[in-house]
């Protein structure tokens, strides 16, 4: 009884002890952390930081694609030449795929696209057009169009894709045009 007891008690305090190490050791840094380490910051503060280094008013869309976000995030890249842009990100923590993207970059440094690599040409409000691409990045479908001197893209996670269709990305497209 004495030799259960006390491998009992061992037991019990071996777990407990363990238990703790184990918590300690699984501390992990926060999801937006690791973002802020590579230059995001709040939607907000990027634009206005785009803004105030490119001189110009930049609109982004007030819709968004109807699926689940956690964190809504963005940079000014602006020490990149010709490739400087404003780039927001919303994504889920919890669900990777929940993934959309807005890159903004003004129309003199425009990415061009020739006809093999547009999937398709949509007219959306304004008379505007705007092309679907698929294959540009491995990751993301996306919908370019300019506005106001800006060149837009929207993407969109492949993954998900079926539940954000090109349809989808237009009526973002149209809701600030």
């Amino acid at each position: 009884m004495i030799r259960w007891l006390c491998l009992s008690i061992c037991f019990i305090f071996g777990f407990n002890t363990f238990g703790n190490v184990v918590a300690a050791n699984t501390g992990r840094i926060p999801f937006e952390e690791a973002l802020f380490d590579i230059g995001y910051r709040p939607v907000e503060e990027a634009l206005k930081t785009c803004e105030s280094y490119f001189n110009k008013k930049i609109k982004i869309p007030y819709k968004l694609p109807p699926i689940a976000f956690t964190h809504q995030l963005g940079r000014c890249n602006h020490t990149i030449g010709i490739n400087n842009e404003l780039e927001v990100e919303l994504i889920n923590e919890n669900i990777p795929k929940n993934h959309y993207v807005i890159r903004v970059r003004p129309s003199e440094h425009r990415i061009n696209f020739t006809q093999e690599r547009i999937d398709k040409k949509y007219k959306i409000s304004n008379d505007t057009y705007a092309l679907y691409v698929t294959n540009r990045a491995q990751v993301c479908n996306y919908l370019i169009f300019e506005k106001d001197g800006w060149q837009y893209m929207l993407g969109i996670d492949k993954r998900i894709s079926d539940k954000v269709p090109p349809k989808v990305l237009i009526e973002i497209a149209d809701s600030f045009l």
